[in-house]
This record gives structure tokens, sequence and C-alpha cells, in this order.
């Protein structure tokens, strides 16, 4: 994993330019992002939600504000919009375990907010009813709230990596063949130098493929949102292939990764 984050981590921290993204999965709702910027006018609706099961907010994903009911037992669903808190149920649907994050599922129930102070107004939902879509598992290029992302799989470990960077500095590292999840806080400093060099790297200016793919070659794919044309932007970048332009970053990222990576 140290490896993993060394190499990866390096190409997401080159995308903090970015500002927030957008993705769809088909057959999500999209309805989250409104409730949780007007939770006034959704309060007491009966609401449908159907998205990503995200266990006690996995990926970092609900901001602001924490856990509305419960803390163990208070859990998060991401559709295509933004993440919000499902209060307490029976039980969860899934394990609290990272591994499960990536589960789709559909809620029906009914929205209530609550004064979560310094945070404002959070909406919820009270579940009546909990529905567990299928057995297939996937993964969201660009988590609600996270500026970049880059997934590494293959290789000759078959890797499956997942790891994001957030507007607050906050890094996530999941690891789904292993269910190892960690997270971090990048320094103000060291988030500001990244950046500086990230603007040198002119990683928008990348075609959407580079490289050619290899028997037991590490494929990294990688996303962001491209603030000057409000669109995102994807790359698929193989080992071995990245550009010189991104040496010069990938040298200096290396210098503040290694604390996130498990001992």
């Amino acid at each position: 994993m140290r490896q993993m984050t060394r190499v990866a981590f390096v190409i997401v921290l080159l995308l903090t330019a970015c500002g927030r993204p957008v993705t769809s999965i088909e057959g999500f709702t999209g309805i989250v992002a409104q409730i949780v910027k007007t939770p006034e006018q959704y309060d007491g609706q009966s609401v449908t939600v159907v998205g990503f099961f995200r266990s006690q907010d996995m990926l970092n994903e609900v901001a602001p504000g924490g856990p509305p009911t419960n803390r163990l037992r208070d859990w998060v669903i991401k559709d295509n919009s933004g993440a919000m808190y499902v209060a307490a149920s029976e039980r969860l649907p899934f394990s609290a375990s990272s591994q499960d994050i990536w589960r789709m599922v559909r809620v029906d129930g009914t929205i209530k907010t609550r004064d979560a102070g310094t945070n404002g107004i959070q909406a919820y939902i009270i579940p009546q009813q909990i529905q567990w879509l299928g057995t297939r598992l996937d993964y969201d290029a660009l988590p609600a709230n996270c500026i970049i992302a880059i997934h590494r799989f293959e290789g000759t470990e078959q890797l499956d990596h997942h790891l994001y960077i957030y507007e607050n500095r906050n890094v996530v590292v999941h690891d789904a063949k292993t269910s190892w999840h960690g997270t971090n806080k990048l320094k103000q400093t060291d988030f500001d130098k990244l950046q500086n060099v990230f603007k040198r790297a002119k990683f928008f200016d990348l075609p959407a493929t580079i490289g050619q793919a290899c028997e037991g070659c590490v494929r990294y794919y990688i996303a962001a949102v491209n603030e000057a044309k409000s669109i995102p932007h994807y790359v698929t970048v193989y080992e071995g292939s990245v550009p010189a332009n991104l040496q010069k970053f990938i040298d200096l990222a290396l210098e503040f990764v290694d604390e996130t990576a498990p001992p």
C-alpha cells in the first residue's frame, strides 16, 4: 500500500486546482444536492434516494455536519448530486467496513432537519424502507465534495486502489482489495506548494489516454474538473508513461504522502 500511495497519490494531487465535480451513475437519483442546499424547503417531505452506501461517511462526502442522531448507526447515501445522512435504522443495510461502500441502495423516507450550530441547518432522511439493489460493486470516479481522484488498477498484484483529496485538504485512501481505509490531512503549506507546482504541470492539456496497456502494467484512471471549462477531465495513464512535465511535481509530492500510508 505504501508503494501505491507514493505513486498513485502523486498523480491525484496534481489535480488540486479543480472545482467540484459532477458524476453520473445510471439509475441513481440526483436530488440530494438540492436537499442539502435548501433543507427547510424539504423538511417533512417524502423522498426516494438511490445511490451508493457510504457507511459512516467513509469517503468524507458530507460537509458540513456529522451524524444527526446516532454516531454509530447513522449512515450516508450518495447519489449523482451529493451525499447526506440516513438516520439510524434498525440495522445498517451493509457492514460498516469499507469494502461495502460501492454497494447500491434505495432509501424511501421522510426528510427531517436539525440545527447543526455553526454548520447551519442539516437535512437527513428518516427511512421507511431500505432496499439493496443487487450484488454489483462499482466505484465512483469523483465522490461528492472531492476535488481530485485517482483509481489504480491491475498490475501483477491485481491492484484495486482509490485515492481522493478534498477542498478541506483531507486525503482518503481506499484499497478495495484488502478493505484498508486511511485518512490524513495535508498541511496548508504543503497543499499550497503542490498547487503551485501543479499549475506548471499542465494536466488539463493531457490527452484522455497516455501510453498503451501491457501485460503487468498498472493503469491509473484520473478524474478532475477543469474550472476554466466547468467540465470534468479524465485521463488514463499506463505505468511508465507519465509525461516528463509531471516529473517535478511527482518528486515534490512524494515528500508529503508517506504519512498517509499504513506502517
